[in-house]
């Protein structure tokens, strides 16, 4: 069974363009272009061996396609109600996904609904983004209450509800050491929490305007986010600060994926474009062009390779970004 990269989800004026002609911004090739979704694409992710794409949509589906060839493996439906955000379990058997006031989560083989959680109670607070813990035990999903709600995993049970935005969570990440859990909310606002107690360990601030998409470096010592200000910030978890601003994007940023050798971070935003950026630059490495609606979500192959995007165009693509051999 395939396991699979997600990140939290929930990717021109004249200075969009000047960042994409840049001088050393390649532009990403194109390889595949996969269309079968009848509405936008709100999620992707890549299988840990690199072999099998999943894809989730406003048209209620979870898809899954063989990278090589693009060919549409398997189709799931995903319940009554439009895909918002998708996060898949660490062992690759179970996706999760958000929309409509529940939380459901799949089995991908099967394609059977095994648990399915009224987020917010008989109340149904909408569910706006969604991540299983690194050890798959948990599920964490930011609702439109403003609050980051966690469960069980195996039996949907909630247990910790943490308070503070006042206003959506749009997306939500677990550190891969699972020791924090990272959510950004239309506040502006970006909290840290401890999963286990529900406290706060910090708040950053620094956002003109909502924010969007948030994740992890690999080594946990660093955050990106990116949101409406078109902006994408990249922060020093230990000490809560900002240490670049990367803009290029014209209108707002949707999503943020880190590479996996943490070296680069890719965007994907409404303006139909996506930039992978060098953090040690703050420049744009290579650019994606080619989507005819906004981006809506971006992942990484496991070798950093390659790039996957969903967009409201209600295709998703496979991009060349590294060295292929």
């Amino acid at each position: 069974m395939p396991q699979y990269r997600i990140p939290g989800r929930r990717v021109a004026s004249l200075l969009a363009l000047a960042v994409l002609a840049a001088p050393g911004a390649a532009s990403a090739q194109e390889r595949l272009t996969l269309k079968g979704h009848t509405d936008a694409v709100n999620a992707v992710a890549v299988s840990a061996d690199g072999k099998v794409l999943l894809t989730a949509g406003a048209d209620k589906s979870i898809r899954t396609w063989d990278v090589a060839t693009g060919v549409q493996l398997r189709t799931l439906l995903g319940g009554a109600a439009s895909i918002l955000a998708a996060a898949v379990s660490p062992d690759g058997r179970q996706v999760a996904t958000a929309g409509g006031g529940t939380v459901n989560v799949w089995d991908v083989a099967t394609g059977k609904q095994i648990i399915a959680i009224r987020t917010g109670g008989v109340q149904e607070v909408g569910p706006r983004s969604v991540v299983f813990s690194p050890d798959g035990r948990r599920l964490a999903a930011g609702t439109d209450d403003g609050a980051v709600r966690v469960f069980d995993g195996a039996t949907g049970k909630e247990g910790v509800t943490f308070r503070g935005h006042t206003r959506t969570v749009n997306s939500v990440a677990f550190a891969p050491d699972g020791r924090a859990l990272a959510s950004a909310s239309d506040d502006s606002v970006v909290r840290l929490w401890d999963p286990a107690t529900g406290q706060e360990l910090r708040r950053l601030a620094g956002h003109d305007k909502g924010v969007r998409g948030v994740a992890f470096s690999p080594d946990a010592k660093l955050l990106v986010t990116c949101g409406e200000d078109g902006s994408v910030r990249l922060w020093e978890l230990a000490t809560g600060r900002e240490v670049k601003k990367m803009e290029g994007h014209r209108g707002a940023v949707n999503a943020v994926a880190f590479s996996p050798d943490g070296r680069t971070v890719a965007s994907a935003g409404e303006d139909q474009n996506g930039f992978v950026w060098d953090l040690v630059t703050g420049k744009v490495g290579a650019t994606f062009r080619g989507h005819a609606g906004a981006v809506r979500s971006v992942a990484f192959s496991p070798d950093g390779k390659s790039l996957a995007t969903g967009s409201a165009d209600k295709t998703a693509r496979l991009w060349n970004v590294g060295p292929q051999q």
